[in-house]
């Protein structure tokens, strides 16, 4: 009989072992004659055989540092975000977060991926298909973090690339335990339950992916009355899951009252913890219920004896909001990046003719995005999001995508707010620039212009701790000031809605690892140094009798980023042309030449 170690029994590892001396005796067989052939090959680096799910310092030394995780992050940080929001936790609380999924175009035809957010910036991991769990405990870093991820597949890898696995995990995202996983449950439909204990090493286990939901049983109806805090992504998707089960929630899942769903006791004394069969994994079932709502509706079955249920959001959005150094940096680089690609879609529209007729807004897109790929310092940078590059009435449309409108030169602008991202942070700048006319306003634009550009250079002047303000309080302050300022050029604006016609949107948001970060954030809490935030007046002006005639049609928005300091801010999108006599030069070509 063999004996077994850590799911492994000896006969197979001496089996193991016997197939690995033979492989390495038989590859001597010649190699005398393969030596002299190919001599005149270079030696390869120690990480050139070493493949992980993402980029890391051993694998893309030219891209990471040797103490970053990810792209200008350090390993450290990502664990003293964990710290900080366990601290904010109450005893004995539990987080819950789901990392995002592969999402399909078609069939065998996936989108890029993306991890969540939220996931992301606790764990730095970029691979799909894991969850994260932390547990507040009496240990000496406060808390037990323990981590769903897919183990290493050679079947899958061959077609889909490498993943990093448990000893990929285990090694490089803060485990302390080495696992040695059950051989037998290499496929895709196996998730790795990795434990990362801080006061000791523990040997983890591999589970199956429908432990997942028996992993949580004993979280969610632990004897404590300690919130479970969680917040999905809202994107997630299911493509086989019938609309009731996206929505019912989490508790009454499994209760009396859902009777499509059955019954939370059976559940709950369920050796396996499982959910009905209908879904298409039990994976999707345990997001599905998870991302559910987390209030019990009046009228049904009294859930106090379950643990409540959290915003995570709540909790986690003010951690984000004050960016590290780190962060700061990633976000001036994300800026930098896409001031290139302005500068090139400003070139392109100033060369605009008449008789180039067929020049459509998807050329400046290409033009932007093309500027941004070109000054991108390596791998780890996407658009931000899909571009609004809307030309003359088009720019009337707030959040106008179609992007397919001929330009037509000589009397029209083109608004453009694009961004590109890098390394997980977004950049956010909008800018609106002449079509053709060698890239010069006509008097009407630029006045125009000049009004919305002096608001929002009046307001990043305001955008400090010192100054009191909120986001709230600068929203108004910037209708006052483009009242002012749309009057001085002849508007009525004497009906209470009528500038809200002409400048329907919010002053600005906050920026970082979403394009709206941390959603949960109040509009009215004060502006705190370290954070990031947009400013972005407008306004848009209807093709209508009551408004002055050379200024209907125009739709003029100018954006920047701005991080905000105790007495002072910084402008991270200050290279991107906003002056009208930078934005001319621009267009001409003068600025490319005196740089």
């Amino acid at each position: 009989m063999n004996r077994r170690l850590g799911g492994l029994d000896e006969g197979r590892i001496g089996w193991m072992l016997r197939v690995r001396r033979l492989s390495s005796s038989s590859g001597r067989i010649g190699s005398s004659d393969l030596s002299r052939k190919y001599s005149h090959q270079q030696p390869t680096s120690s990480y050139d055989h070493q493949f992980f799910g993402q980029p890391l310092p051993i694998t893309h030394p030219h891209l990471l540092a040797p103490h970053e995780l990810t792209i200008g992050i350090p390993r450290e940080e990502y664990a003293q975000r964990r710290a900080k929001l366990m601290d904010l936790l109450p005893d004995g609380s539990s987080v819950i977060i789901a990392g995002a999924r592969t999402k399909w175009m078609a069939h065998h035809v996936f989108y890029p991926f993306r991890q969540s957010s939220d996931f992301w910036y606790l764990t730095g991991f970029q691979e799909p298909d894991a969850c994260l769990l932390l547990e507040k405990d009496n240990s000496t870093k406060g808390y037990t973090m323990t981590m769903f991820v897919r183990p290493k597949d050679p079947f899958q890898e061959m077609w889909e690339g490498a993943r990093s696995g448990i000893d990929g995990v285990t090694e490089w995202f803060g485990a302390d335990a080495v696992c040695l996983p059950n051989l037998r449950l290499h496929t895709s439909q196996a998730l790795v339950l990795i434990y990362f204990l801080y006061d000791r090493i523990v040997l983890s286990q591999t589970y199956d992916i429908s432990d997942l939901a028996s992993r949580l049983k004993p979280v969610l109806t632990k004897s404590t009355r300690s919130p479970v805090y969680l917040d999905l992504p809202s994107d997630i998707e299911f493509p086989n899951l019938p609309p009731w089960r996206s929505t019912v929630p989490l508790i009454d899942f499994f209760s009396k009252n859902n009777a499509q769903s059955g019954n939370l006791a059976d559940f709950l004394s369920s050796p396996t913890g499982s959910f009905p069969s209908s879904s298409r994994s039990d994976l999707d079932s345990c997001l599905a219920v998870l991302a559910s709502s987390r209030s019990t509706p009046r009228g049904q079955t009294d859930h106090s004896k379950y643990r409540p249920i959290r915003s995570l959001q709540a909790k986690l959005d003010p951690i984000k909001m004050i960016k590290s150094e780190a962060e700061l940096k990633l976000l001036r680089i994300a800026a930098d990046i896409s001031a290139h690609g302005f500068k090139a879609a400003m070139r392109l529209a100033a060369d605009c003719r008449p008789a180039e007729a067929s020049r459509s807004e998807h050329e400046l897109v290409q033009a932007f995005e093309g500027g941004c790929q070109r000054h991108s310092p390596g791998v780890g940078g996407r658009m931000g999001y899909v571009p609004v590059c809307a030309a003359g009435p088009a720019a009337l449309t707030i959040h106008y995508t179609f992007n397919d409108r001929a330009l037509r030169p000589g009397n029209q602008l083109v608004l453009l707010d694009a961004g590109f991202e890098y390394a997980g942070y977004v950049a956010d700048i909008t800018r609106t620039f002449p079509i053709g006319n060698q890239g010069r306003f006509s008097s009407a634009q630029r006045d125009l212009y000049e009004v919305v550009k002096n608001v929002e250079k009046e307001l990043l002047t305001q955008c400090r701790q010192s100054s009191g303000h909120s986001l709230s309080t600068l929203h108004r302050a910037s209708c006052q000031l483009l009242k002012d300022g749309l009057v001085r050029l002849g508007f009525n604006l004497d009906h209470p809605d009528a500038l809200n016609r002409l400048y329907p949107h919010y002053i600005g948001h906050p920026v970082g690892t979403d394009l709206h970060d941390t959603p949960s954030w109040n509009r009215s809490h004060r502006l705190k140094a370290g954070s990031v935030i947009t400013i972005e007046p407008g306004v848009y002006v209807p093709d209508e009798d009551k408004y002055p005639k050379h200024f209907r049609g125009i739709g003029i928005r100018v954006e920047d980023m701005v991080h905000v300091r105790e007495n002072d801010q910084v402008i991270l999108s200050c290279n991107t042309p906003k002056e009208v006599a930078d934005v001319e030069a621009c267009g001409s070509g003068l600025l490319e030449r005196l740089q």
